[in-house]
């Protein structure tokens, strides 16, 4: 469904484009229907179809109206279906008001996204901004509570005054992205959220067992190096980023529980060691032999016995032995 709030001089028809193969459905001129028509004396761009819309209103040129369209087209290939598989790019095409040379002025553009349950729309697309914080939550990774609230409040930014009803059924999970000027095209970066949740938290899972068994001084050097390539990462200024953190949060977690408990488990190891309740891994010494005489008696301790050439130059000396 596409809304627009127009200021024109125009007072009869209002050209528009929209994706070749739309399925096109009675557009609304503030809260009355108007007529629209296929536009035979142009020729619009490949890929896109020329319609005018019947602009008739009572009200004066320079005050604005409401224009509503709603339509279905096909945004994948025939044999295709969108967001199968576990992550590419969607590319959006969206309807061009007023003629095609640049004539016409569109202040601000807004765009919602919605996409079922299992696919989560990650980084901001080229020449747009996505709306919403993404926190980063351990029990809902990639589903910022932010993004229905942006969605809720487009309607007060396009129809304040709430002149054009129309139900627009909806669900699924919702993005929401602004854009200044005018676009015709939008590409989005989407993945599989289970997908995305086992590649990131899964891989740091398994790598922290594999530095379980190493030192405190590589973990901590190996996790101040992560978080500077995360800074770099988040230099490219496509606000990715604070969603990656978010679907890798609840493997940190489990990364720091692990190494935590290892730690816990390696210190009280240490303190029974420490308080005598393990077998002292060497043997005790055995004592020195104890020193005897001639007639192998033992003598008292310290007791000192020359070698015998000694004794015997003692002997001459003392006149023989006794």
């Amino acid at each position: 469904r596409c809304r627009f709030r127009i200021t024109t001089s125009e007072r009869q028809r209002l050209r528009i484009d929209l994706p070749l193969g739309s399925d096109l459905q009675a557009p609304l001129l503030n809260d009355q229907r108007t007529t629209i028509e296929k536009a035979t004396d142009i020729k619009a761009a490949e890929q896109w179809e020329a319609y005018y819309v019947n602009i008739s209103r009572d009200s004066t040129s320079d005050q604005d109206f409401l224009l509503t369209l709603q339509f279905r087209c096909p945004i994948v290939k025939s044999n295709g279906r969108p967001y199968s598989g576990r992550g590419g790019l969607q590319e959006l095409h969206l309807p061009v008001i007023g003629e095609s040379g640049g004539s016409t002025v569109i202040q601000q553009l807004k765009v919602v996204l919605w996409a079922p349950e299992e696919i989560a729309f990650l980084g901001d697309p080229d020449l747009w901004t996505q709306e919403g914080a993404v926190p980063a939550s351990i029990m809902n990774p990639l589903k910022s509570p932010s993004a229905s609230a942006a969605a809720a409040a487009v309607n007060d930014w396009i129809d304040p005054q709430h002149v054009a009803s129309g139900d627009f059924p909806t669900q699924g999970s919702v993005s929401v992205y602004r854009a200044v000027g005018q676009q015709s095209v939008i590409q989005v970066t989407w993945w599989n959220r289970s997908f995305l949740f086992w590649m990131i938290s899964g891989t740091l899972v398994v790598i922290g067992l594999i530095l379980r068994r190493t030192s405190w001084e590589n973990r901590i050097t190996l996790a101040l190096l992560a978080a500077f390539a995360v800074a770099l990462f988040s230099l490219s200024g496509d606000n990715a980023t604070p969603q990656y953190v978010a679907m890798a949060w609840p493997g940190i977690l489990v990364v720091g529980g692990i190494w935590l408990t290892g730690l816990l488990i390696g210190q009280r190891n240490g303190s029974d060691e420490s308080n005598g309740n393990h077998e002292p891994k060497q043997p005790p010494k055995s004592p020195p032999p104890m020193t005897t005489n001639a007639a192998s008696q033992p003598l008292p301790p310290g007791t000192f016995i020359p070698a015998p050439d000694v004794t015997k130059i003692m002997d001459d000396l003392m006149g023989g032995a006794k």
